[in-house]
C-alpha cells in the first residue's frame, strides 16, 4: 500500500497545479508534477542520509504527511473550485476534440501504435525484475548498500561505479524499494520516463506545428533503445526525459520570469544528477538559453539581468549534485569520480570526426558502411584504432569489420547495443535537406520568408541535438555500447524530426515511415532478449525464455544462459548455508564487475536483515567509512576464476 504514496502524491500535486493554472495543458502540468517530485526525492534522500535515517519509517512519514497536507489544501475551501475548474477544462477539451472530429488515419495509426508500445512496455516492466547487466552489477547493489547503511554516503566497494556515478535515478529506485519492500516497481522509473519523454516531445512538437505532433510522438515511442530501456533500471532514458523537459521549458517561455526559470533550472539539475554526460549533452541547449535571454534583453538593454538569470540557473542546477560531488572529491579527489577510462584523452579534433562516423555506424550494421568508414580513415590518415579515443581493445572497430557477419547483432533487441537505423537515417536525410536549403537560400535572390521551411525553433533544437552528438563523440571514447549513451539526444530531436518529416516527405513516404515505425516499436516492445513477453529463436547467447513462463527468481538470471543457471544454484546454496548457520553478516570479496544483486535477493529471501560488506578493497574507496566493523562478519564469500569459496572470516 505504501508503494502507492509517490504516485498518489503526484496526482495531488497535479490537481494543485491545475487549480492555479487551469489554462495550461494537462501534459504541461504533468511534467511540472514529475519535476517537483524528482527534486523532492533528491532532497529527502540527502537530508535523511545526513542523519543516517534513510529507512522505511521516515520515508513513509514524509510521503504520508505530504499527501495529507496536499489533500487538506485541496479540501479546505477549494473543492468547489477544483470541480468547476476540472469541469470547465474538460468541456473545453471535449469541444476541441469535437471540432477536430475528422482525425486523419495516419494520426490515428501514430497515436494507437504509441499507446500500444507504451502499454506493452508497462506490462513488461511490472512482470519483469531488474536483470540488466548494469542493474545487477551496480544500479541495484548500490541501492541495497544505501538502504543497509541507511545513507547514500560512499562505502568501500570493489565496483567503483556503485558510488562514483551520478545517483539521481537510483534515489527514486531506493525510495520505491523502501516503500514496496522489494524491487517490484524498480523498472517503473524508466518506464515513467518513457511516458514522460513521449509527453514532453508532444508538447515541443505542438509548439513547432500541431500537425506534426502525432508523428513526433510515434518517432519517440518507437526508438528501439528507448523501448528496450523502458523496462530496466538503467539511466539513459530518464536522462533523456529530463533533458527534453529542459528543452521544453526553455522554449515554452517567450519571456523568462524567475518563476518560469524554476522549471528550467530543476529540469537541468535533474538531468545532471542522473548522468554526468548531461553536463555536455545539455551544453548546446544552455547556449540556446543564453542566446534567448540576450535577445530578450536587447530590447530593454538589460544584459546584466540576462547574465544573472543564466548564471543563477546553471549554478542552482549544479546544486542538485553538490552533495554527491563532495563525496566524490573526498573519496577520489575528483568531483566526477571514477570514469572507467571512458573519457577521450587528450581531446583532439580528429577524435570528434572519427568517433562521430563510428557512432553513426553503430546504427547501420551493414558491412558496406563499416568498410567505407575504415577506407575513409585510411585515405585521410585518421586512426580508428587509437586507445585514446577507443574504449577497451583499440582494434575493436577493425574486428567488427573483419567479422562483418556479427554486425547484424546490433539489430537484436538488447538494451545495451540495439541500433536505431530508421531514426538515424531520417536524421541524416533531414540534415542533408537543411544543408541544401541553407545553400540554396544563400544563392537565391528571391527568397520568400513566408514559405520558410526552416522555422527557427525546430531548426535550433535539431542543431542542439546534432551539436550534443558531436560533443559526445569528441569527449567519450567509442565503444559498441554508445547507442545507449546517445539515447537522450535521440529523444530530444524527435520533435524536430517529426516536424521536418511532416513538411518535406511525400504523403506516401510518410505512410511507409509510420507503418515501419509502428511495426518496429511494437516488435521490439514484445521481444527484449532479457525479458521478452514473446521469446525470439535462440540466435544469440543472451536470449531468455518468455518471462510469462518463468518464476520471479528465475527472471533475475534470464538472458545469461547456462552461466545464469549456475550462478543461481551457487547463490541459493550459499544463502541456504548461511541461513542454516544463522550467519547474516557477510564479507564479500569479488571482482570489479560481478553480478552482485542476485546475491542480495537470495540472502534477503531467507532473512531480510542479512548484511553485505565488501572486503579486500584495493581502490580509492577503501578509505570510505566502513558500513559495519569487520568483527561482525561471520563468513567470507570469495569470487575466484573457478567459482565461489565460502569460508570463515
Amino acid at each position: 500500500m505504501s508503494a502507492l504514496f509517490i504516485p498518489l502524491s503526484i496526482v495531488c500535486t497535479f490537481l494543485m497545479l491545475h487549480l492555479h493554472q487551469p489554462q495550461q495543458l494537462y501534459r504541461h502540468i504533468f511534467l511540472q508534477a514529475l519535476v517537483i517530485h524528482g527534486i523532492a526525492i533528491i532532497l529527502i534522500t540527502e537530508i535523511l542520509s545526513l542523519v543516517q535515517q534513510l529507512t522505511f519509517l521516515p520515508v513513509v512519514l514524509f510521503w504520508g504527511f505530504s499527501i495529507l497536507l496536499q489533500i487538506l489544501y485541496l479540501r479546505q475551501g477549494f473543492t468547489d473550485d477544483i470541480r468547476s475548474v476540472l469541469k470547465s477544462t474538460f468541456q473545453k477539451r471535449l469541444q476541441t476534440l469535437q471540432e477536430q472530429s475528422e482525425v486523419s488515419f495516419p494520426t490515428i495509426l501514430c497515436l494507437s501504435s504509441t499507446i500500444t508500445i507504451i502499454g506493452i512496455c508497462l506490462l513488461t516492466a511490472l512482470i519483469a525484475v531488474p536483470n540488466n547487466y548494469d542493474s545487477l552489477t551496480y544500479h541495484m547493489p548500490r541501492v541495497m548498500h544505501w538502504l543497509q547503511n541507511q545513507s547514500v554516503a560512499h562505502y568501500p566497494t570493489n565496483n567503483l561505479r556503485q558510488i562514483s556515478f551520478q545517483p539521481g535515478a537510483s534515489y527514486i529506485v531506493a525510495q520505491l524499494q523502501l516503500l514496496a519492500n522489494g524491487d517490484y516497481f524498480a523498472n517503473l522509473v524508466q518506464w515513467s520516463s518513457f511516458l514522460g519523454s513521449v509527453i514532453a516531445v508532444s508538447l515541443i512538437a505542438k509548439i513547432f506545428d500541431p500537425k506534426s505532433t502525432a508523428l513526433a510522438v510515434l518517432l519517440c515511442a518507437s526508438i528501439p533503445m528507448a523501448v528496450m530501456q523502458s523496462t530496466t533500471t538503467q539511466t539513459d532514458l530518464i536522462t533523456g526525459f529530463w533533458l527534453t523537459c529542459y528543452a521544453y521549458f526553455l522554449i515554452k517561455s517567450r519571456h523568462y520570469t524567475w518563476v518560469s526559470l524554476v522549471w528550467v533550472t530543476a529540469s537541468l539539475g535533474l538531468a545532471i544528477s542522473t548522468k554526468a554526460t548531461a553536463l555536455f549533452l545539455a551544453a548546446p541547449l544552455s547556449v540556446l538559453f543564453l542566446w534567448r535571454l540576450l535577445t530578450q534583453a536587447k530590447a530593454e538593454s538589460q544584459y546584466g539581468s540576462a547574465l544573472l538569470k543564466f548564471l543563477t540557473v546553471q549554478f542552482l542546477a549544479l546544486c542538485c549534485s553538490i552533495p554527491h560531488f563532495l563525496r566524490n572529491i573526498s573519496t577520489f579527489g575528483n568531483w566526477l569520480g571514477e570514469d572507467s577510462s571512458t573519457r577521450v584523452e587528450p581531446v583532439a579534433l580528429a577524435s570528434f570526426l572519427i568517433n562521430s562516423l563510428r557512432n553513426i555506424a553503430l546504427n547501420f550494421p551493414f558491412p558496406i558502411v563499416w568498410q567505407g568508414i575504415e577506407k575513409f580513415a585510411s585515405l585521410t590518415s585518421l586512426s580508428i584504432n587509437k586507445s585514446s579515443d577507443t574504449y577497451g581493445d583499440p582494434d575493436s572497430f577493425k574486428l567488427f569489420v573483419a567479422n562483418s557477419n556479427y554486425l547484424w547483432t546490433f539489430l537484436v533487441p538488447d538494451e545495451d547495443r540495439v541500433a536505431s537505423p530508421l531514426h538515424i537515417f531520417l536524421m541524416l536525410l533531414i540534415l542533408s535537406y537543411i544543408i541544401y536549403e541553407l545553400i540554396s537560400r544563400s544563392f537565391s535572390k528571391t527568397y520568400n520568408s513566408d514559405h520558410d521551411s526552416l522555422t527557427v525553433i525546430p531548426f535550433v533544437i535539431f542543431l542542439c541535438g546534432l551539436s550534443g552528438f558531436i560533443l559526445f563523440s569528441g569527449l567519450v571514447k567509442w565503444m559498441e555500447w554508445n547507442n545507449r549513451l546517445i539515447l537522450p539526444l535521440l529523444v530530444l530531436v524527435t520533435a524536430s524530426l517529426g516536424y521536418y518529416a511532416n513538411r518535406i516527405l511525400p504523403k506516401i513516404i510518410q505512410y511507409i515511415l509510420i507503418a515501419s515505425l509502428s511495426l518496429t516499436g511494437i516488435g521490439y516492445s514484445l521481444t527484449p532478449i532479457h525479458r521478452p513477453l514473446v521469446s525470439l529463436p535462440p540466435l544469440v547467447p543472451k536470449q531468455s525464455s518468455s518471462i510469462l513462463n518463468l518464476n520471479r527468481v528465475d527472471r533475475y538470471y534470464s538472458g545469461f544462459g547456462q552461466a545464469g543457471t549456475i550462478l543461481k544454484q551457487d547463490y541459493e546454496s550459499i544463502a541456504a548455508t548461511l541461513d542454516e548457520a544463522k550467519c547474516y553478516d557477510l564479507g564479500l570479496s569479488q571482482g570489479i564487475d560481478d553480478l552482485e544483486y542476485p546475491l542480495w535477493v537470495s540472502l534477503h529471501a531467507r532473512n531480510g536483515l542479512a548484511r553485505i560488506k565488501h572486503i579486500n578493497v584495493s581502490n580509492p574507496s577503501q578509505k570510505a567509512p566502513e558500513p559495519f566493523p569487520n568483527q561482525e562478519i561471520c563468513a567470507v564469500l570469495e569470487k575466484t576464476e573457478t567459482g565461489f569459496i565460502l569460508r570463515n572470516p
